[in-house]
């Protein structure tokens, strides 16, 4: 008997020795990756310093706002106990925080507030959720407010149809884009994402935009 917990005790001792490299390597994969996709961002930074089109720059900066909405993920990955996914709230906060400087604004201007579960996704579905994020909360930043002030407030919850997710502001409303001509890369890129996570998405266009989205394919943590 004592003979075979003495090798029970190794064995656990070699699985957890065994988890914890695992858990060592999957961080430094995040590491990379994210120096990787900073890597990037710079160098989409020194191509504008040589772009003079006013296109071409808004193309690159939403280049590069869509790269760290890439890069936050990874870089929180590397530093959590836990690196497969993510807490919602906490990355929100910190891409909402990157968009503001990106776009030059203030937050007394600029009023974003959140009504966000206390959940953690895995990293297959936060990184569709936050490029759809990065997308919509910079469209109502660079369009909804000509005058440069108004409000914008994202709510995100758990349901038992799916991953409720809706993003309403107090601006000048948008014309609704044709689904049979898309009008941006933006949109085509929301719609990709959403179709592939099986879900569906609504516009309002009245006193303001309204946009409400429903994931039925996502993964919360393992």
């Amino acid at each position: 008997m004592q003979t075979l917990n003495g090798e029970l005790m190794r064995q656990k001792h070699l699985l957890e020795s065994a988890l914890r490299q695992k858990e060592m390597l999957i961080k430094e994969i995040h590491h990379r990756v994210k120096n990787n996709l900073q890597v990037v961002s710079s160098l989409l930074g020194i191509q504008s310093r040589h772009v003079k089109d006013q296109a071409a720059l808004d193309a690159i900066k939403a280049g590069r706002a869509r790269v760290h909405s890439m890069a936050l993920i990874h870089q929180d990955l590397y530093k959590e106990d836990h690196p497969t996914s993510i807490e919602l709230r906490s990355y929100f906060s910190k891409l909402v925080s990157d968009l503001m400087k990106t776009y030059d604004l203030s937050a007394d201007r600029i009023t974003l507030s959140s009504d966000i579960d206390e959940i953690f996704l895995d990293v297959d579905t936060v990184i569709p959720v936050g490029l759809i994020l990065n997308e919509l909360i910079s469209n109502a930043l660079k369009y909804a407010f000509p005058a440069g002030k108004g409000s914008i407030h994202v709510d995100m919850h758990e349901t038992e149809n799916g991953f409720f997710v809706k993003i309403k502001d107090d601006g000048i409303g948008m014309i609704l884009p044709s689904k049979k001509s898309h009008s941006s890369f933006g949109y085509d890129l929301i719609e990709s994402l959403i179709n592939n996570m099986d879900g569906e998405w609504n516009i309002k266009s009245d006193q303001g935009t309204e946009i409400t989205i429903l994931l039925k394919d996502y993964k919360g943590a393992a």
